[in-house]
């Protein structure tokens, strides 16, 4: 059985509360993602706070583009720069997994 490879992802925690992180693996499924392996977990305190993410590179893309609509309609730039700095570290998770 061939291994398949996990990103893990660490986004702001802004950013995962902005795009309802708890309902990503349930849309996935309803957008017809073929791989929804997805966890989740917070880590830190304050602004800083983040949201780690071990997911397929399927819902790995899922979340960008969930991210990148949500940075579009948000009014807040808080969340802008958190959605844009989560879209930027799936980014970087993917080029560095070689794939």
């Amino acid at each position: 059985m061939p291994v398949v490879p996990v990103l893990h992802i660490d986004i702001p925690g802004i950013a995962a509360e902005a795009v309802l992180i708890e309902t990503i693996k349930r849309r996935g499924r309803v957008a017809g993602v073929s791989d929804v392996r997805f966890g989740y977990s917070y880590s830190g305190k304050g602004r800083t706070y983040r949201c780690r993410v071990a997911c397929s590179r399927e819902m790995a893309s899922f979340l960008s583009e969930i991210l990148r609509q949500r940075s579009v309609a948000a009014g807040d730039p808080t969340v802008i720069v958190a959605c844009s700095a989560g879209v930027a570290a799936i980014k970087a998770a993917t080029e560095e997994s070689g794939e």
